[in-house]
C-alpha cells in the first residue's frame, strides 16, 4: 500500500482485550446517539433495548436472516480495532427499530382489551416523536456541518482546478498520466 498501511487482517493484530471491552460498550450503547445526547436518552435507549430483546425473541424463527445479519455485523464492528463511529451502525438502525417495534407490539398484545387501543396510540405517537427528533437532530447537524465546518473538496474545488490547469499547460496532449 502506498501509505505504508497494511491489510485489514494486519490491522486486527493490534486488537487487545481492553480495546475489545471498550468496543463492546461503545457499540452496545451507540444507538442512543441517533436520538440525542444526555442521560435522558440513555434511559430511553435502555427501555428501547428491552423492547428490542423482546421483539428479537418473538421474531427469532421468522426473521433469522435479520438476526444473523445484525449479530454478524455488530460482531465485526466490535472486533474491529478502530472505532469508525456511528455512521457504520446506520445499517443496523432499521433492524433495531423493527425489533423494538415488534417488542412493543408484543407487550401491548398482552395488555387487557381495555388498554390495547390506548397502548397502540401511545406507541404510534412515541415513534412519530422519535422519528421527528431523529430528523431534527440529523437536519440540524447537517446544517451546522454545511454552514460552519464543511469545505468543498473534489474535482471542482480551487486546488483541483489549479492542478488540472497546471497539468494541461505543462504536459503535451499525447502524454499519459497515471
Amino acid at each position: 500500500f502506498p501509505g505504508g498501511q497494511g491489510s485489514y487482517l494486519e490491522q486486527l493484530k493490534g486488537l487487545t482485550l481492553e480495546m475489545l471491552k471498550g468496543n463492546i460498550g461503545f457499540y452496545i450503547s451507540v444507538f442512543k446517539e441517533f436520538f440525542g445526547s444526555g442521560s435522558a436518552w440513555m434511559y430511553v435507549y435502555y427501555a428501547l433495548a428491552v423492547f428490542f430483546i423482546i421483539g428479537a425473541c418473538k421474531q427469532r424463527r421468522l426473521d433469522q436472516h435479520l438476526l444473523l445479519f445484525f449479530a454478524l455485523y455488530l460482531t465485526a464492528m466490535i472486533f474491529w480495532p478502530a472505532r469508525p463511529g456511528i455512521r457504520y451502525v446506520i445499517p443496523l438502525l432499521p433492524i433495531f427499530a423493527y425489533y423494538t417495534f415488534q417488542g412493543m407490539d408484543s407487550v401491548i398484545g398482552k395488555l387487557s382489551e381495555k388498554y390495547r387501543l390506548p397502548g397502540r396510540r401511545f406507541v404510534f405517537v412515541f415513534w412519530l416523536t422519535i422519528i421527528g427528533i431523529f430528523l431534527f437532530n440529523s437536519g440540524s447537524g447537517a446544517y451546522a456541518n454545511l454552514k460552519n465546518y464543511q469545505k468543498t473538496y473534489g474535482y471542482f474545488d480551487p486546488y483541483s482546478l489549479e492542478v488540472y490547469n497546471y497539468i494541461r499547460e505543462k504536459t503535451s496532449s499525447n502524454s499519459v498520466i497515471v
